[in-house]
C-alpha cells in the first residue's frame, strides 16, 4: 500500500538491485553473467533456476558466446551450485512459487530498483509483450530497467504509465540491435550499482511520485475486476 511504501521513506534498504530470473533465455543469463563478472551481483536479491553444472548446458556456452569476461572461474563457480532463490524465498522449492500470484513484497520493500526481464528480448518475431512480469514493479513501487523488446517502454508510456527519464537513461528502448540494445540496459544497471548505499537512496526517493503515479494507474485499471472477467470480454 502506499502508506506502507511512504513509511520506508528513512529506511536504507539492503539491496540495489532485485532480479528474478527462471526460465535461463539468453538476455537473462548475459546479464546475469556480467554481474556476476563484474562483482556486482551481491549488491541484489536474485533468484535463478539454475542446475548443478550449468556450465556445461548449452544455455551457458550460448550466453557466453560473444561476452569478454574477466573471470570466468567466478561465473561458473557461482553458478554451478544450482538454484538461488531469493532472499525472502530460501525454503521454497522454484516450482512452487506462483508467478501470477505470489503476494510477498518483502524483495520489493528491500531493494531500490527491479532488473525486470521479459519473455520476449530478441525481436525477430516483432513481438511486443507485456506480462505480469512488468506490473510487479509497478504495483511495488519500484522504478525498472525493463530488458524487453525494442519499443516495450514506449507501449507503457501508451498506456498510460509514466517511466523514469531522466532518473534511467531509457535510449536502450529504441535501440534496434539486440546486443547493443542489452548493453545499454546493462549500462544502466551498473551506473546504478556503482552508488553508494546513500546515493542510490536519495536517487529512489526523487522518483516518489512517478511510483505512486504508476502503483494508482495500474490499480485503477483493473479496480474491482478479476482477469477472467477481462478475458471474457475480450472473447465476446
Amino acid at each position: 500500500t502506499t502508506d506502507i511504501f511512504l513509511s520506508t521513506k528513512d529506511v536504507q534498504r539492503d539491496n540495489h538491485f532485485l532480479m528474478k530470473i527462471k526460465a535461463p533465455k539468453e538476455h537473462r543469463l548475459k546479464t546475469l553473467i556480467r554481474l556476476i563478472d563484474d562483482e556486482f551481483i551481491n549488491l541484489g536479491d536474485w533468484s535463478f533456476s539454475g542446475q548443478e553444472n550449468f556450465s556445461k548446458t548449452d544455455h551457458y556456452k550460448n550466453a557466453i558466446r560473444n561476452l569478454t569476461l574477466t573471470n570466468e572461474e567466478r561465473v561458473k563457480d557461482l553458478l554451478d551450485k544450482g538454484q538461488h532463490n531469493l532472499k525472502s524465498e530460501e525454503d521454497l522449492i522454484f516450482n512452487t512459487v506462483n508467478a501470477w500470484t505470489d503476494e510477498n513484497y518483502t524483495a520489493h520493500l528491500s531493494s531500490y530498483f527491479d532488473i525486470c526481464f521479459e519473455s520476449f528480448f530478441y525481436d525477430e518475431s516483432e513481438v511486443i509483450s507485456l506480462t505480469e512480469k512488468i506490473f510487479k514493479p509497478i504495483i511495488n513501487f519500484q522504478p525498472f530497467i525493463y530488458v524487453a523488446t525494442k519499443g516495450s517502454l514506449q507501449i507503457l508510456r501508451d498506456l498510460g504509465f509514466k517511466t523514469f527519464e531522466p532518473y534511467i537513461d531509457e535510449s536502450y528502448d529504441q535501440e534496434l540491435d539486440n546486443d547493443k540494445r542489452l548493453l545499454m540496459a546493462y549500462e544502466q544497471i551498473k551506473r546504478l550499482c556503482l552508488m553508494t548505499k546513500q546515493e542510490i537512496h536519495e536517487w529512489y526517493w526523487k522518483m516518489q511520485d512517478i511510483l505512486v503515479y504508476n502503483h494508482q494507474h495500474l490499480l485503477s485499471i483493473h479496480k474491482n475486476k478479476m482477469i477472467t472477467e477481462t478475458a471474457i470480454e475480450e472473447l465476446y
